[in-house]
């Protein structure tokens, strides 16, 4: 009789230990395999709203001004860069923008922050980042009020500033020269994270360039693509519509403007999956010490069958093809169940915000959509089940050396 066939055997004999120790296994793989499954889907909702906080999938600047975020670096004839962009297939929505960073202050000099005031156009950015959901107070960027700023709740609570309130910002206009523009605080948002909060700072793109003596020229561009599109073939397909033009500006995904956001989430991605497999590791353990009892409680058998002539190595590798069998049997249904529950939530998603209590934030970035629909990435899939396979062979391993260290008359005179 072949190792297999006896290992098959000796699973069927003792059901009761084969039931328990499968169920243990099937159910870590399904609750690691969905846990990866749910992990990708909320990332990929971390990418979504990267890159609405960035501005878009692609930002088209002056050549070099990412860099330094000087003003003298802007896009001269925006409406050109703009119409070229919104004629690219694919392209959703594309806004002009001015970014001016400096020192912002109340008028009464009661507090000082750095900041990048952000000229913009309310109607065009609602398709990137609609921060006026999250006004408490004043309005946001009324029409008529070309001197109105919007600051985060934050922001306005470090700088001591009510609503009508002015406030004066310095900074060094596109001439380099410095300079200092005065506004009126028109409105207060509150997107619920304290450092979210202290970033913002909202203008007119009329406004910010006015204030910056810019004329008609912008510092950003934001293009927004379908969503799920590849922003690498986005990038190159506006580069291509923007023809001679594309020579003097730099397009940029927003991975490549924010690689550390991207770090980061890589970083927690990583760090989840590494939590999943010190859970495993535990069940692992628990794993082997199931296979040791069981050696220990089949003294008898394995000691008859070193006397029947079977080699050490034999009764050692009928214990490792018992654990094979019985892991990629119990896999399988593990894998079952994670399909099972990947179909379920890929349809109906998962509400992360009712167990949140709402939204929350990661980087810098707002997380709103919680609904998590999990996909599945095949070969993370097929590499995790192949990471599994191995634990649960190597936990039986000292179980299996066990076994070929008895001493057949010793195990013959052991009563089970």
């Amino acid at each position: 009789m072949t190792t297999w066939k006896l290992a098959w055997r000796q699973l069927l004999r003792n059901r009761s230990r084969t039931l328990i120790t499968g169920s243990a296994i099937a159910l870590a793989v399904a609750l690691f395999l969905a846990s990866l499954a749910l992990g990708d889907g909320m990332y990929a909702k971390m990418m979504e709203a990267a890159e609405r906080s960035a501005g878009g999938g692609v930002l088209v600047h002056e050549r070099g001004y990412w860099k330094n975020r000087e003003l003298s670096a802007r896009v001269a004839e925006p409406g050109a860069v703009a119409a070229a962009a919104r004629g690219v297939p694919g392209v959703s929505a594309v806004a002009e923008r001015v970014l001016i960073e400096g020192i912002l202050t109340s008028a009464a000099n009661e507090g000082f922050a750095a900041v990048t005031v952000r000229g913009v156009d309310p109607d065009a950015e609602r398709a990137f980042n609609d921060l006026g959901r999250f006004l408490t107070s004043g309005t946001f960027l009324a029409s008529d009020d070309a001197r109105a700023i919007v600051l985060g709740e934050k922001l306005a609570e470090d700088l001591s500033v009510a609503l009508g309130d002015r406030l004066v910002l310095r900074f060094t206009d596109a001439s380099g020269e410095e300079a200092q523009a005065l506004f009126r605080l028109g409105g207060v948002v509150a997107t619920g994270s304290a450092d979210i909060d202290r970033t913002i700072a909202l203008v007119r793109l009329g406004t910010a360039q006015d204030a910056a003596r810019l004329g008609g020229a912008v510092t950003q561009i934001g293009v927004e693509g379908a969503p799920g599109a590849d922003l690498d073939a986005l990038k190159g397909a506006v580069a291509g519509a923007l023809g001679p033009r594309a020579a003097g500006l730099e397009l940029l995904t927003w991975q490549e403007a924010m690689p550390e956001l991207v770090g980061f989430i890589e970083m927690d991605g990583n760090m989840n999956i590494m939590f999943a497999l010190v859970i495993f590791a535990i069940v692992a353990f628990g794993i082997a010490n199931t296979f040791l009892m069981s050696v220990m409680e089949r003294v008898r058998e394995l000691g008859l069958l070193s006397a029947l002539g079977v080699t050490p190595l034999r009764v050692g590798a009928l214990v490792l093809a018992e654990t094979a069998l019985l892991a990629l049997f119990a896999m399988g249904v593990g894998l079952a169940i994670a399909l099972g529950l990947h179909a379920y939530f890929a349809t109906h998603g998962l509400d992360y915000g009712a167990l949140l209590g709402g939204d929350f934030d990661v980087s810098g970035v707002i997380v709103d959509d919680l609904v998590i629909h999990t996909t599945v990435d095949a070969p993370r899939w097929i590499a995790a089940c192949a990471g599994v396979l191995v634990m649960i062979v190597l936990a039986a391993i000292y179980p299996a050396w066990r076994a070929t260290r008895l001493d057949p008359s010793q195990a013959m005179r052991t009563y089970e």
